[in-house]
């Protein structure tokens, strides 16, 4: 949240006074994907009855800590990494919510 950039972005997009965009954060050992491979994290977006939109990030929990911990940088960089995933999926549900793309220029 230093980098005035992406601070922008989040802010624009799943903060300030809108209730439709919100990100859950979970944790999970030994977190895999769709084809079984090992992931530091997974993004997935959620339409909820009322029309709200979400995004789950789950972190792998085993880079925080143990044997497969990383770095503070690299687990930074995953949750950076799983927070553009879930922009990108509420561009894909509608390009008007969120920041604008002119923004990330």
């Amino acid at each position: 949240m230093e980098s005035p950039s992406f601070k922008n972005l989040f802010d624009n997009t799943f903060d300030g006074i809108q209730t439709k965009l919100n990100i859950k954060f979970q944790t999970q050992s030994g977190l895999t994907n769709s084809n079984g491979e090992i992931v530091n994290g997974l993004c997935a977006p959620t339409q909820t009855i009322n029309g709200n939109y979400y995004n789950t990030i789950i972190v792998n929990s085993d880079i925080l800590d143990g044997a497969g911990q990383l770095s503070n940088i690299q687990i930074a960089k995953t949750v950076i990494h799983e927070l553009i995933h879930a922009y990108l999926n509420i561009k894909a549900i509608n390009c008007n919510l969120g920041a604008s793309f002119s923004t990330l220029s």
